[in-house]
């Protein structure tokens, strides 16, 4: 039986580049639980974890805890702690139903922790760097990391792959 994910997990994600990983920093009762993927990747797995406090963010993305740890590519490689800097919700953008590349936009800008949106109109212009506010298939995941994209392109640009 797989594990339970749990806040603090890290989780290796098992990509042709190399092992990447991600923190398990919250878990929403709608959404699942929220990786923060760590930018970089690894030949070996690491001997301390201490470095995932200062990781840099690639990305932010929801997964189901349950559909986190269904295949092989996303296991847990330590549980701890979230770190300080991963502590606080970050908020989401939720983008236009149906829309990509340059048609693309911000519906409206998502606070899950006070559970309140702004409208897209009134979001201003840094709202397209915010997480995507989606639950997104595990190997979907997989192929974000690969094709190293950030929360700007999560929703907008698609890996070649699985267009």
């Amino acid at each position: 039986m797989p594990p339970i994910a749990r806040p603090g997990d890290v989780l290796e994600i098992r990509t042709a580049k190399g092992f990447a990983y991600a923190v398990i920093s919250h878990i929403h009762p709608a959404h699942g639980a929220l990786l923060r993927v760590l930018r970089g990747f690894r030949r070996d797995r690491p001997a301390t974890w201490d470095w995932v406090a200062l990781a840099p963010l690639q990305l932010s993305v929801f997964c189901y805890p349950t559909a986190v740890f269904a295949g092989n590519e996303i296991v847990v490689a330590h549980r701890g702690a979230v770190p300080a800097s991963l502590s606080a919700w970050p908020q989401f953008k939720a983008v236009k139903p149906g829309a990509t590349g340059a048609a693309a936009g911000v519906a409206a800008v998502v606070d899950l922790e006070e559970e309140k949106s702004i409208p897209g109109a009134e979001a201003g212009p840094d709202a397209m760097s915010l997480p995507t506010l989606e639950t997104t298939d595990p190997a979907l995941i997989v192929a974000y990391v690969e094709e190293e994209f950030s929360d700007a392109d999560v929703g907008v640009r698609w890996p070649d792959s699985l267009s």
